[in-house]
């Protein structure tokens, strides 16, 4: 329906526009030939002159008929035109944008523009700077309590050093965010071994220096806890802190140690901070 009725308003006009000026012609030439031949007769001597005075009818019906052929070509374009035009104006007023017209040929409002650009743009640079999410990682500590079920004594209690044992953010492979322990604790209680491990030590991982929201493509956590494998892990905590100030905390499942490690898998409190 909108084909035919746009095609439909093309052809109307045109018929309009040859209307109007098959009436022009109508009422001018008469009296046109009228003047020319009481005081220019010579020049109804001419050929095509002597014609036209001639001819009138045939004058005012073929200057309507082309008028009416062009138009017809270009009535579409014009109605195109305006509807394209009343479609941005729509669509500006719906995004609430306001239809800003500037003359990009004068040089004094080209550097206003180019001015506002710069100054938008510092502007955006810090916000981005203000948003913690946006903050890039300089610092990462952690602290972690793991519960392992042993046959040791109660009340046995051991201080160590953290000997290596490492705590990272992952993705496959890689470790995004990682650092080392450099003190570790541990003590028994109930046929229950609760290890405390500090992670201070520099960081290091593909994630350093990127900002913090980059954080949220970890899959997962993982912790080595000096246990031996297939350890039977009860339970536990993990808590990182980035930056000094940004804190995330995540339970450790019930499982059993690969290779000493244990794994945090589900970080979905983490990832819904950091949207």
């Amino acid at each position: 329906m909108q084909f035919f009725k746009f095609w439909g308003d093309a052809i109307w006009e045109s018929l309009t526009i040859g209307w109007i000026v098959f009436g022009g012609v109508s009422t001018a030439v008469p009296v046109t030939f009228y003047f020319l031949g009481k005081h220019w007769p010579s020049l109804l001597q001419i050929p095509w002159f002597k014609w036209c005075a001639e001819h009138q009818n045939e004058l005012h019906v073929g200057t309507a008929v082309a008028f009416v052929v062009i138009y017809f070509f270009y009535a579409p374009f014009v109605s195109w035109s305006r509807e394209r035009s009343a479609r941005i104006e729509a669509e500006g007023r719906v995004a609430g944008e306001p239809r800003i017209k500037l003359d990009v040929m004068d040089a004094e409002g080209r550097k206003e523009l180019e001015k506002t650009r710069e100054e938008l743009t510092k502007a955006q640079e810090t916000i981005r700077a203000l948003d913690p999410l946006q903050q890039h990682i300089a610092s990462v500590t952690a602290t972690a309590e793991v519960w392992v079920k042993t046959e040791g004594s109660d009340g046995a209690t051991h201080s160590f050093g953290g000997g290596g044992a490492t705590i990272a953010f992952a993705r496959g492979m890689e470790a995004l965010l990682a650092t080392a322990a450099l003190n570790a604790s541990s003590k028994t209680q109930n046929k229950q071994k609760t290890i405390y491990l500090v992670f201070n030590s520099p960081i290091y991982g593909s994630l350093v220096g990127k900002p913090l929201i980059e954080l949220a493509t970890a899959e997962y956590v993982q912790l080595e806890t000096g246990e031996p494998s297939e350890s039977e892990v009860l339970g536990g905590t993990v808590i990182f802190t980035l930056n000094g100030s940004r804190r995330f905390e995540f339970p450790i499942p019930a499982q059993t140690t690969v290779k000493q490690r244990v794994f945090v898998r589900d970080l979905y409190q983490m990832k819904s901070q950091l949207k």
